[in-house]
């Protein structure tokens, strides 16, 4: 996942959850974006998503 660009794998969560793919692979890259600091909805930024928009 480390190759993905941000904005990629923002879109790839969200795809994953609309797809209804396996949990595992949805924790896989929720865990992703945490490490990135992509779940804070307080930062401003094209890149930062809500973390009211996940389901975990």
């Amino acid at each position: 996942m480390k190759w993905l660009s941000d904005e990629l794998l923002v879109e790839t969560y969200q795809a994953a959850l609309i797809l209804g793919l396996s949990d595992d692979f949805i924790k896989l890259v929720y865990m992703e974006l945490e490490a990135r600091g992509l779940l804070n909805s307080y930062e401003e930024g094209q890149n930062r998503i809500s973390s009211e928009s996940f389901r975990l």
